[in-house]
């Protein structure tokens, strides 16, 4: 079915089209398309949850949302069981508000994905994977002047973030971050290629492994073949990371203090990092004797700061 099919859908943009679209989502059709247009999200969107909810969403070239007030969520789930659910090539516009979040979902799960997504403006988080959401897939997600990008938690297991495209424009925020919960542990978590780059406010992060060090942390994140740049704090904190690894990073250097930052971190492996341009000021590796079993093959012993491998 096409939105356009549904009662209340303007692709003007001149009035809200937030019932219509939801009416489409509601139909039971597995195929929506969103033809070329401008449609305004005046209410929330809630995908289907089960077996059955097996969806793809898919915007045609030039379509695109934009968000009616503040903290407009574009899409949500209403459960923990979003099966089989896909976007295809979204374009989402916060219009000047601000708090507004892209995809706020728990359970997004078994063949689900978000492709080819972008985000404009100051989003307070593109995506949010927030509970329970297990192989999916969010491919070559690209966004400008977000607050932070993607935040992958609580349960929320091999899920795999393929070549972002992240500019912070100077946000003080993150481009990626993936944190265990109170229930939950957050495992298997991979990054590969992309870039992430321009979080040069003050602590902006470029991606953070913020694991607690107990059952619920993270377990094994994987970034690998990430180009990063103008990052204010760290490119990677790696936060009391179990089991995690990094392979064939770049570390652009024009600003900030760390390539690699870890505190209490167990197993962590950082293999065949590349640092160009000169040194930050404390440079390629930030470990402190708080970590323990970690390895790094690239060691720059006139940088202080330094005791790997461990």
């Amino acid at each position: 079915v096409s939105v356009l099919d549904f009662a209340g859908v303007d692709p003007t943009g001149a009035t809200g089209s937030s019932a219509g679209i939801q009416a489409a989502i509601n139909s039971g059709a597995n195929t929506i398309n969103v033809p070329k247009g401008t449609y305004l999200i005046d209410a929330d969107l809630t995908l289907p949850t089960g077996f059955t909810s097996n969806i793809h969403i898919r915007f045609e070239k030039g379509a695109i949302f934009k968000a009616s007030a503040n903290n407009r969520i574009f899409f949500k789930s209403a459960g923990t069981q979003t099966f089989f659910t896909q976007i295809w090539d979204a374009y989402l516009d916060v219009n000047g508000k601000t708090g507004c979040v892209g995809f706020d979902l728990n359970g997004f799960r078994h063949a689900a994905g978000i492709f080819f997504p972008i985000f404009s403006g100051a989003f307070d988080h593109c995506i949010k994977l927030s509970e329970l959401c297990w192989d999916c897939i969010i491919e070559e997600p690209f966004a400008q002047g977000c607050v932070n990008g993607i935040l992958i938690a609580h349960g929320s297991n091999a899920v795999q973030v393929r070549k972002p495209g992240f500019d912070g424009l100077g946000s003080a925020g993150y481009g990626i971050k993936i944190v265990g919960g109170p229930t939950y542990p957050t495992t298997s978590v991979s990054v590969i290629g992309g870039y992430i780059q321009g979080f040069s406010g003050a602590g902006g992060i470029g991606i953070w492994d913020a694991g607690s060090g107990t059952v619920n942390g993270t377990y094994g994140t994987c970034i690998r073949d990430v180009y990063f740049e103008l990052i204010d704090f760290t490119d990677i904190y790696w936060d009391k990371s179990l089991f995690a690894s990094a392979i064939g990073c770049q570390h652009y250097v024009t600003s900030g203090q760390n390539a690699n930052y870890g505190r209490n971190c167990e197993s962590l492996r950082i293999y065949s990092p590349l640092m160009t341009s000169g040194a930050r000021s404390v440079g390629l590796y930030n470990f402190d004797t708080s970590n323990t079993g970690c390895f790094g093959d690239r060691i720059i012993a006139s940088v202080s700061g330094i005791n790997l491998p461990v």
